[in-house]
Protein backbone atom coordinates (compact mmCIF):
# COMPACT_ATOMS: atom_id res chain seq x y z
CA UNK A 1 0.00 0.00 0.00
CA UNK A 2 1.82 3.13 -1.21
CA UNK A 3 1.01 6.40 0.53
CA UNK A 4 1.88 9.84 -0.77
CA UNK A 5 4.80 11.43 1.10
CA UNK A 6 5.40 8.28 3.15
CA UNK A 7 8.23 5.74 3.13
CA UNK A 8 7.44 2.08 3.81
CA UNK A 9 10.09 -0.34 5.05
CA UNK A 10 9.80 -4.12 5.47
CA UNK A 11 12.16 -5.97 7.82
CA UNK A 12 12.20 -9.68 8.60
CA UNK A 13 12.76 -10.22 12.32
CA UNK A 14 15.54 -12.66 13.15
CA UNK A 15 15.64 -14.95 16.17
CA UNK A 16 18.76 -13.09 17.37
CA UNK A 17 16.59 -9.99 17.92
CA UNK A 18 13.87 -11.55 20.04
CA UNK A 19 13.29 -11.99 23.77
CA UNK A 20 12.62 -15.32 25.57
CA UNK A 21 9.00 -15.20 24.38
CA UNK A 22 9.98 -14.67 20.74
CA UNK A 23 9.04 -10.98 20.51
CA UNK A 24 11.38 -8.44 18.96
CA UNK A 25 13.12 -6.32 21.60
CA UNK A 26 11.90 -2.72 21.74
CA UNK A 27 15.33 -1.25 21.02
CA UNK A 28 15.67 -3.38 17.86
CA UNK A 29 12.22 -2.26 16.71
CA UNK A 30 13.46 1.30 17.26
CA UNK A 31 16.58 0.59 15.18
CA UNK A 32 14.47 -0.58 12.25
CA UNK A 33 12.08 2.35 12.61
CA UNK A 34 14.96 4.82 12.50
CA UNK A 35 16.44 3.07 9.48
CA UNK A 36 13.15 3.72 7.71
CA UNK A 37 13.09 7.29 9.06
CA UNK A 38 16.52 7.79 7.54
CA UNK A 39 15.31 6.60 4.14
CA UNK A 40 12.44 9.06 4.30
CA UNK A 41 14.82 11.85 5.33
CA UNK A 42 16.86 11.03 2.22
CA UNK A 43 13.68 11.51 0.16
CA UNK A 44 13.45 14.96 1.74
CA UNK A 45 17.16 15.62 1.02
CA UNK A 46 17.92 15.72 4.76
CA UNK A 47 19.96 12.52 5.16
CA UNK A 48 22.21 12.40 8.25
CA UNK A 49 25.47 11.83 6.36
CA UNK A 50 24.68 14.70 3.98
CA UNK A 51 23.76 17.30 6.60
CA UNK A 52 26.87 16.27 8.55
CA UNK A 53 28.94 17.49 5.60
CA UNK A 54 27.30 20.87 6.24
CA UNK A 55 28.46 20.72 9.91
CA UNK A 56 24.99 19.84 11.24
CA UNK A 57 23.45 16.90 13.07
CA UNK A 58 19.98 15.62 13.85
CA UNK A 59 19.13 15.61 17.56
CA UNK A 60 16.17 13.61 18.87
CA UNK A 61 14.35 15.49 21.64
CA UNK A 62 11.47 13.22 22.56
CA UNK A 63 9.78 10.06 21.35
CA UNK A 64 6.53 8.34 22.34
CA UNK A 65 5.23 4.89 21.37
CA UNK A 66 1.83 3.23 21.78
CA UNK A 67 1.44 -0.52 21.32
CA UNK A 68 -1.96 -2.18 20.97
CA UNK A 69 -0.97 -5.75 20.16
CA UNK A 70 1.97 -8.14 20.34
CA UNK A 71 5.35 -7.37 18.78
CA UNK A 72 6.47 -9.40 15.73
CA UNK A 73 8.16 -12.75 16.29
CA UNK A 74 11.15 -14.27 14.51
CA UNK A 75 10.55 -14.77 10.76
CA UNK A 76 7.61 -12.38 10.81
CA UNK A 77 7.82 -9.06 9.00
CA UNK A 78 7.97 -5.74 10.79
CA UNK A 79 6.51 -3.16 8.43
CA UNK A 80 7.31 0.47 9.22
CA UNK A 81 5.30 3.33 7.74
CA UNK A 82 7.12 6.62 8.37
CA UNK A 83 6.39 10.18 7.36
CA UNK A 84 7.38 13.74 8.17
CA UNK A 85 4.68 16.00 9.64
CA UNK A 86 6.71 19.02 8.66
CA UNK A 87 8.22 21.81 10.73
CA UNK A 88 6.96 24.16 13.43
CA UNK A 89 9.31 26.69 15.01
CA UNK A 90 12.73 25.03 15.29
CA UNK A 91 11.28 21.51 15.46
CA UNK A 92 10.78 18.76 12.90
CA UNK A 93 7.92 16.33 13.54
CA UNK A 94 7.84 12.68 12.47
CA UNK A 95 5.37 9.83 12.92
CA UNK A 96 5.36 6.05 12.41
CA UNK A 97 2.89 3.21 12.27
CA UNK A 98 3.95 -0.41 12.77
CA UNK A 99 2.44 -3.52 11.19
CA UNK A 100 3.01 -7.24 11.60
CA UNK A 101 3.30 -9.08 8.24
CA UNK A 102 0.46 -7.22 6.48
CA UNK A 103 -0.07 -3.49 6.13
CA UNK A 104 -3.70 -3.11 7.13
CA UNK A 105 -5.65 -1.98 10.21
CA UNK A 106 -6.01 -5.53 11.51
CA UNK A 107 -2.24 -6.03 11.62
CA UNK A 108 -1.30 -2.56 12.92
CA UNK A 109 0.17 -3.13 16.39
CA UNK A 110 1.56 0.30 17.25
CA UNK A 111 2.40 3.89 16.43
CA UNK A 112 4.91 6.56 17.40
CA UNK A 113 5.50 10.30 17.29
CA UNK A 114 8.83 12.08 17.64
CA UNK A 115 10.29 15.58 17.69
CA UNK A 116 13.72 16.52 16.35
CA UNK A 117 15.93 19.55 15.78
CA UNK A 118 18.94 20.28 13.62
CA UNK A 119 21.96 21.56 15.51
CA UNK A 120 25.50 22.65 14.82
CA UNK A 121 27.97 19.77 14.73
CA UNK A 122 30.42 21.12 17.30
CA UNK A 123 28.40 23.08 19.88
CA UNK A 124 24.94 21.58 19.22
CA UNK A 125 23.31 24.99 18.94
CA UNK A 126 19.80 24.75 17.42
CA UNK A 127 19.48 25.71 13.76
CA UNK A 128 16.20 26.99 12.34
CA UNK A 129 14.80 24.76 9.55
CA UNK A 130 14.55 27.76 7.21
CA UNK A 131 18.36 28.08 7.32
CA UNK A 132 18.71 24.57 5.93
CA UNK A 133 15.80 23.98 3.55
CA UNK A 134 12.86 25.61 1.85
CA UNK A 135 10.32 24.94 4.62
CA UNK A 136 7.32 25.52 2.34
CA UNK A 137 8.61 22.88 -0.06
CA UNK A 138 9.58 20.57 2.84
CA UNK A 139 6.09 20.82 4.32
CA UNK A 140 4.50 20.11 0.93
CA UNK A 141 6.48 16.84 0.89
CA UNK A 142 5.17 15.98 4.38
CA UNK A 143 1.84 14.62 5.65
CA UNK A 144 -0.01 16.35 8.49
CA UNK A 145 -1.69 13.11 9.63
CA UNK A 146 -0.93 12.37 13.30
CA UNK A 147 0.20 8.81 13.97
CA UNK A 148 0.02 9.00 17.76
CA UNK A 149 0.52 12.39 19.49
CA UNK A 150 0.23 15.85 17.97
CA UNK A 151 2.86 17.03 20.46
CA UNK A 152 5.23 14.85 22.48
CA UNK A 153 5.57 16.56 25.88
CA UNK A 154 8.86 16.65 27.76
CA UNK A 155 8.68 14.37 30.78
CA UNK A 156 8.85 16.19 34.12
CA UNK A 157 11.36 15.47 36.90
CA UNK A 158 10.44 12.94 39.54
CA UNK A 159 8.68 14.51 42.55
CA UNK A 160 10.89 15.35 45.52
CA UNK A 161 9.06 12.80 47.68
CA UNK A 162 9.16 9.99 45.09
CA UNK A 163 10.60 6.63 46.06
CA UNK A 164 13.56 6.16 43.75
CA UNK A 165 15.45 2.89 43.32
CA UNK A 166 18.88 2.71 41.67
CA UNK A 167 18.60 -0.41 39.52
CA UNK A 168 21.74 -0.48 37.36
CA UNK A 169 24.94 1.27 36.39
CA UNK A 170 26.24 1.29 32.85
CA UNK A 171 29.39 2.67 31.23
CA UNK A 172 29.13 3.84 27.61
CA UNK A 173 31.29 1.56 25.45
CA UNK A 174 32.48 1.84 21.85
CA UNK A 175 29.61 -0.37 20.64
CA UNK A 176 27.09 2.12 22.05
CA UNK A 177 28.33 5.08 19.98
CA UNK A 178 26.50 6.53 16.99
CA UNK A 179 27.67 8.63 14.03
CA UNK A 180 27.80 11.70 16.28
CA UNK A 181 30.15 9.94 18.75
CA UNK A 182 27.42 9.83 21.41
CA UNK A 183 25.46 7.07 23.11
CA UNK A 184 22.89 5.93 20.55
CA UNK A 185 19.32 6.90 21.40
CA UNK A 186 17.93 3.36 21.12
CA UNK A 187 20.41 2.19 23.76
CA UNK A 188 18.81 4.47 26.35
CA UNK A 189 15.56 2.59 25.76
CA UNK A 190 17.38 -0.73 26.19
CA UNK A 191 18.74 0.40 29.56
CA UNK A 192 15.34 1.72 30.64
CA UNK A 193 13.66 -1.63 29.94
CA UNK A 194 16.51 -3.52 31.65
CA UNK A 195 16.11 -1.34 34.76
CA UNK A 196 12.33 -1.87 34.76
CA UNK A 197 12.71 -5.65 34.54
CA UNK A 198 15.15 -5.60 37.45
CA UNK A 199 12.82 -3.45 39.52
CA UNK A 200 9.88 -5.76 38.83
CA UNK A 201 12.04 -8.80 39.69
CA UNK A 202 10.74 -10.58 36.61
CA UNK A 203 11.85 -14.12 35.83
CA UNK A 204 12.31 -13.85 32.04
CA UNK A 205 11.81 -17.59 31.66
CA UNK A 206 8.23 -17.49 32.94
CA UNK A 207 6.93 -13.90 32.88
CA UNK A 208 6.60 -11.74 29.78
CA UNK A 209 6.85 -7.95 29.93
CA UNK A 210 4.17 -6.54 27.62
CA UNK A 211 4.99 -2.95 26.65
CA UNK A 212 1.83 -0.89 26.12
CA UNK A 213 3.47 2.54 25.89
CA UNK A 214 6.97 3.97 26.11
CA UNK A 215 7.75 7.67 26.23
CA UNK A 216 11.29 9.03 26.47
CA UNK A 217 12.76 12.53 26.73
CA UNK A 218 16.46 13.07 25.98
CA UNK A 219 18.21 15.67 28.12
CA UNK A 220 22.00 15.26 28.18
CA UNK A 221 24.11 13.21 25.82
CA UNK A 222 26.36 10.50 27.21
CA UNK A 223 29.90 10.25 25.85
CA UNK A 224 32.31 7.34 25.58
CA UNK A 225 33.46 6.15 29.01
CA UNK A 226 30.83 8.07 30.97
CA UNK A 227 28.70 6.17 33.46
CA UNK A 228 24.92 6.24 33.80
CA UNK A 229 22.92 5.28 36.88
CA UNK A 230 19.42 4.18 35.88
CA UNK A 231 16.73 4.69 38.51
CA UNK A 232 13.13 3.48 38.68
CA UNK A 233 10.24 5.05 40.56
CA UNK A 234 6.71 3.58 40.68
CA UNK A 235 3.94 5.97 39.62
CA UNK A 236 1.68 6.10 42.67
CA UNK A 237 -1.28 7.28 40.59
CA UNK A 238 -1.10 4.38 38.11
CA UNK A 239 0.29 0.99 39.08
CA UNK A 240 0.85 0.05 35.43
CA UNK A 241 3.38 2.88 34.96
CA UNK A 242 7.04 3.04 35.95
CA UNK A 243 8.98 6.28 35.78
CA UNK A 244 12.61 5.81 34.82
CA UNK A 245 15.47 8.26 34.96
CA UNK A 246 19.05 7.91 33.76
CA UNK A 247 21.49 10.07 35.71
CA UNK A 248 25.11 10.95 35.06
CA UNK A 249 27.09 9.11 37.72
CA UNK A 250 29.57 11.94 38.38
CA UNK A 251 27.20 14.90 38.56
CA UNK A 252 23.77 13.38 39.20
CA UNK A 253 22.37 15.36 36.26
CA UNK A 254 19.55 13.67 34.35
CA UNK A 255 20.49 12.27 30.96
CA UNK A 256 17.04 10.92 30.04
CA UNK A 257 13.59 10.38 31.50
CA UNK A 258 11.20 7.65 30.40
CA UNK A 259 7.71 6.46 31.29
CA UNK A 260 6.86 2.79 30.73
CA UNK A 261 3.28 1.55 30.70
CA UNK A 262 3.31 -2.22 30.95
CA UNK A 263 1.54 -5.46 31.77
CA UNK A 264 2.88 -8.81 32.91
CA UNK A 265 1.88 -12.09 31.27
CA UNK A 266 2.54 -15.29 33.18
CA UNK A 267 3.65 -18.32 31.17
CA UNK A 268 4.03 -20.64 34.14
CA UNK A 269 2.74 -24.12 33.41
Amino acid sequence: MKKKNHTIGEYTVSVQETDPFNRIHLYRLMDYAQDCDGRDSARLKMKSVDIRKQKMVWILLSLAYRFDDRFPAADEKLIVDTWSRGTRGIRFFRDNRYYRDVMDDEHCFGAASSEWILASLDEHLPIRPSHVCDTDEYNKMSDQAVGYLNKVPNLKPLPDDAKVYKMLRYTAHFGDLDLNNHFHNTHYARLAIDAAVRYLAIDPSSTELAIHAFHITFIKEVLYGEELVVCVSPDLSDESVLRIEGRMEKTGEPSFRADLTYGLISHKS
